[in-house]
């Protein structure tokens, strides 16, 4: 019998095992959440990079447009001007001089009024016949006195015109003829007619606006700031003036109270300075899925990470129970978890290594304009987040079976619909190497069985998948199928899967059906195989189905594994399995209004921008109980479905079903009730079913899956 005193170190050794427990966990979580960091900064700084650049461009091209018709519009003045001094005679007569100018006018709409000035005999001609006052002295004005001091075109500061009063610029050229100096050709252009040239290039998330020398607007989305008679805004004056003195892109908040980054660009011929303006969210939104799949695949991990250290710290604390029992079984426990967070360590780090690789790709292909590539990176991001999601799936069947939480649900079944799955399956799994598949089957009159289907599929496809992944480019699978009946009320079914791949040696047989086993000393055996968790599963779903296992397998001659399972005879059909009714799988039925309870941000938002992409109305709440309430304040039928998550504060989603379910309104028993879930356990689904859900989705959400329950359940 143990002393106390030999009890101690056991105890001792225990709490030290639970310590390094939490402080694994908490170092874990900590790199997980530096790497979200770094990632998030490293994304902000690219993209403001990128948008920067974008938005320069996008300036430069306004200037481009601003300058060319500035520049046509001086080209038609020294054309005209030209004209004249070749032929002098065409403004010698004043009459003729008006009616040659208004078609010069009627030429080009562009033109609000042209003129020529200082010639001998008069003072004006304008194309509408218009004289100037007697104190009219036009060597005062810019347009004048900048021609007769310019060899080309001069194109004056904007002004407002004296006959209409609105803002104008105009633009000049001394004229000479062969008996020296004519006079000033002229030509002024409303500013509107600019305006219209700017705003056809606006965007739902972009505009621009022009700004002259001395501050002033002269147009503007927001009309306020729009150049008048009556009034003049001064940038200096706006929410753009920081962007306006600043040297590069400027984050502010707009006249209409949005995001957006501003950017200004500098016209030597017109000596005007255009700003333009990108909403925020047009630069930032692209990038909401990287984002999303970053922040995922981290909450998943931490979430495994969490579940593991609890699985440990469960272990040890049964253990302090019995210090006698504690000492071997800490010892085991601490060989178990350094082999389980090593293994485990591993198969996280592999996928998650690959998003933060294609996650530096797909920001260089974004700054690069590389779109087609930039779509690989993210479909290879989501790939390496579903085998994260595949892993996590195991772990918990694995937990699942070895707690006894894990319950068989046998149900009618039938032989034909299962090997039409499973050729379908075989050709899937065999397109990319190549694989040639046989299948044999010889099955006795009875067509239908009691069995759980998904637990037989999941056995069938871990074999499959192994077969397939373990075998040559061009190599055989076999799979052969039998049933037997040993009495009235039972047969043995029997399956095997026959492969010409590497195979395993006798050693590793003996270990092949523990949890991360994988032969590593087989030459031919690659490390991004698999995680070594499918045959443990395999083998606790035939135990607990109550059936046998057997391998025959040699080193490089390939492997086959029978698997025999005793089911029960009935003569009851199967249920017939929904195949949807051919609608589309991103669309719901037109008018649809929804209540979403869901207390997570970010699955809120995914769930929103699923429902808003089907043009599904929503409407949140944060809990249970508010769910309750909204929809007890909410007109009768308002809501054509509610989509409840189950894990919630304040009220889960089962509590919050069966609320609605006791009203008294007349559509609570009849409004349809849809869980929303990560918990795929069928104990979830029966719970669900007893608080009165109508359907059972599990995340991540797949808008396919959503469109079709509210097809089948608005009908």
């Amino acid at each position: 019998m143990k002393s106390q005193a030999d009890a101690k170190p056991t105890a001792h050794s225990v709490s030290n095992l639970e310590r390094q427990a939490k402080r694994s966990r908490n170092v874990i979580i900590a790199v997980f959440a530096a790497m979200l960091i770094f990632a998030t900064v490293a994304l902000t700084v690219l993209i403001g990079g990128e948008a920067e650049t974008q938005t320069t461009l996008t300036a430069k091209a306004y200037e481009n447009q601003l300058d060319g018709w500035m520049r046509q519009q001086s080209t038609i003045v020294e054309m005209y001007s030209h004209i004249i001094e070749a032929d002098p005679s065409l403004v010698e007569n004043y009459d003729e001089a008006v009616a040659w100018l208004h078609s010069v006018k009627l030429n080009y709409p562009d033109i609000s009024v042209c003129y020529l000035n200082d010639t001998a005999s008069y003072r004006s001609i304008t194309d509408n016949g218009y004289i100037p006052p007697d104190d009219f002295d036009m060597t005062t004005r810019e347009w004048y006195v900048g021609a007769r001091s310019s060899d080309g075109v001069y194109i004056t500061e904007p002004y407002i015109d004296v006959q209409s009063g609105l803002p104008c610029c105009t633009i000049s050229k001394a004229v000479y003829g062969s008996d020296g100096y004519i006079g000033v050709f002229a030509a002024d252009y409303f500013l509107d007619k600019l305006v219209s040239i700017m705003a056809s290039s606006y965007t739902d998330s972009e505009y621009a606006f022009i700004v002259a020398s001395d501050g002033t607007i002269l147009n503007h989305p927001n009309p306020a700031y729009q150049l008048s008679a009556e009034h003049a805004t001064n940038i200096s004056d706006t929410e753009f003036a920081s962007a306006f003195d600043a040297q590069g892109a400027v984050h502010i908040t707009d006249y209409a109270g949005r995001k957006v980054l501003c950017t200004t660009t500098y016209d030597s011929l017109s000596r005007l300075t255009l700003v333009v303006a990108r909403d925020s969210w047009s630069i930032y939104g692209p990038i909401l899925p990287i984002a999303i799949s970053l922040i995922a695949a981290f909450a998943i991990c931490t979430a495994l990470v969490y579940l593991l250290s609890r699985r440990l710290l469960e272990a040890h604390a049964e253990a302090n129970r019995s210090l006698d029992a504690a000492r071997e079984q800490a010892e085991r426990a601490n060989a178990a978890k350094t082999e389980f967070l090593s293994r485990i360590s591993h198969d996280i780090r592999t996928p998650i290594g690959a998003i933060l690789n294609l996650t530096d790709f797909a920001k260089r292909d974004l700054a690069e304009g590389n779109r087609a590539a930039l779509a690989k990176d993210i479909t290879d991001i989501d790939s390496s987040g579903t085998y994260l999601l595949s892993l996590i799936n195991d772990v918990l069947d694995i937990s699942k079976i070895d707690s006894g939480r894990i319950e068989l649900r046998p149900e009618p079944f039938d032989y034909g619909d299962y090997l039409s799955q499973i050729k379908i399956l075989m050709d899937s799994l065999g397109a990319e190497k190549g694989l040639n598949f046989v299948v044999d089957t010889q099955h006795s009159d009875v067509h239908y069985v009691l069995v759980d289907p998904v637990r037989l599929r999941q056995i069938a496809l871990n074999l499959l998948s192994n077969a397939a992944k373990f075998s040559p480019e061009g190599g055989t699978i076999t799979y052969t199928s039998r049933a037997v009946p040993i009495d009235d009320n039972t047969l043995r079914f029997t399956f095997s899967v026959a492969d010409e791949g590497i195979g395993m040696s006798d050693e590793f047989q003996e270990h092949m059906f523990e949890a991360f086993a994988q032969e590593v000393d087989n030459p031919e055996h690659d490390a991004s195989m698999g995680t070594g968790l499918g045959l443990a599963i395999v083998k606790r779903m035939v135990d607990l189905m109550g059936g046998t296992i057997a391998v025959d397998s040699k080193l490089g001659a390939g492997t086959t594994i029978e698997v025999s399972l005793p089911l029960q005879i009935t003569d009851a059909p199967p249920k017939p399995s929904s195949q949807g009714d051919g609608a589309d799988e991103h669309v719901a039925p037109a008018g649809l209004r929804v209540l979403l309870a869901e207390d997570n941000l970010i699955n809120t938002e995914i769930a929103k921008r699923i429902f808003s992409d089907m043009g599904v109305d929503v409407e949140h709440a944060a809990n249970g109980a508010e769910a309750v309430s909204k929809f007890e304040k909410s007109e009768i039928g308002e809501f054509q479905a509610i989509f409840m998550d189950i894990q919630m504060p304040t009220m889960n989603g089962f509590e919050a079903a069966a609320a609605i379910r006791s009203s008294s309104r007349s559509d609570a028993a009849e409004v349809p009730i849809i869980a929303m879930t990560a918990d795929a356990y069928a104990e979830a689904q029966d719970k669900a079913a007893d608080a009165g859900m109508t359907a059972f989705l599990t995340k991540p959400l797949e808008p396919a899956k959503i469109a079709q329950v509210l097809h089948d359940l608005t009908k």
